[in-house]
């Protein structure tokens, strides 16, 4: 498995989430795709049912399934643990979370964002947006295959990306 981290960042209902899910439907091999949720809007468990009632009592929960893992904990948890735990994979795609220190690609529609270009090596677009002279790669934003290539190129290995976590840590 390659290891390879690489983040998306743009406004609200750019097309970040689309986005990635077209490119893991691509990939055709193991991605991980934290998402990050800086308002604590996400829903992941129905209310009312057990694993809800568990964790709305206090404790942290473990869902086993045949199907899927769902861990919920309480609390904001260390990025690299999470990342160290999550395992082997293709790519390890990150949404939100711009602070950290990994390539990242912004999503623009209609119009061109001047904010998210200080912290992006790339920018990917739809055909409506003047991209001249922004300093960073300009992807067409249906254009899967250079996208991809654009992240296999750029992408940071995820043990280096935990090396550099440690160290900020110190």
């Amino acid at each position: 498995m390659r290891n390879l981290v690489y983040g998306f960042s743009g406004k609200s209902n750019s097309g970040k989430t689309t986005l990635i899910a077209r490119l893991v439907r691509a990939v055709g091999g193991r991605v991980v795709v934290f998402k990050h949720d800086p308002k604590g809007k996400a829903q992941i468990d129905c209310e009312g049912k057990d694993s809800d009632i568990f964790f709305r009592a206090g404790a942290d929960v473990a869902l086993l399934s045949p199907k899927e893992t769902t861990l919920r904990l309480h609390g904001q948890h260390d990025f690299a643990r999470v990342l160290e735990a999550v395992g082997e994979c293709e790519y390890l795609f990150v949404e939100g979370l711009k602070h950290l220190p990994i390539p990242k690609l912004a999503v623009m529609r209609g119009q061109l964002e001047p904010d998210y270009l200080g912290f992006v090596d790339a920018i990917a677009v739809d055909n409506d947006i003047d991209c001249r002279g922004v300093g960073v790669a300009v992807l067409p934003l249906d254009n899967l295959d250079a996208i991809l290539a654009h992240i296999d190129t750029h992408a940071l290995c995820k043990e280096s990306l935990l090396r550099r976590l440690r160290e900020a840590e110190c």
